[in-house]
């Protein structure tokens, strides 16, 4: 026969936490992104992070510069961030 657990709050919030973190992860590092809040942006804070690197001119030479990687979430995700990260 099947056992029900049952959960608290806090463990499903902590289920759901980790849930969300692991889809979003950075491509250059594997760190988890974290919610910038008041955004609908999850952005890498690892420091040894070097990010996407880009090349741009100035004053005729190549110059590399390198942003951090971050994703936009939808309506749904910010709904389901929000949730998470507010409670």
């Amino acid at each position: 026969m099947k056992e029900n657990k049952r959960l608290s709050k806090k463990e499903y919030l902590e289920q759901r936490k980790n849930k969300f973190l692991k889809r979003y992860v950075c491509k250059i590092c594997g760190s988890p992104l974290s919610l910038v809040q008041g955004t609908n942006v999850m952005m890498c804070n690892n420091g040894e992070c070097k990010g996407i690197e880009r090349k741009y001119y100035e004053n005729g030479k190549e110059k590399t510069a390198h942003d951090p990687f971050y994703m936009l979430l939808d309506e749904r995700g910010i709904q389901i961030a929000d949730s998470i990260f507010n409670s």
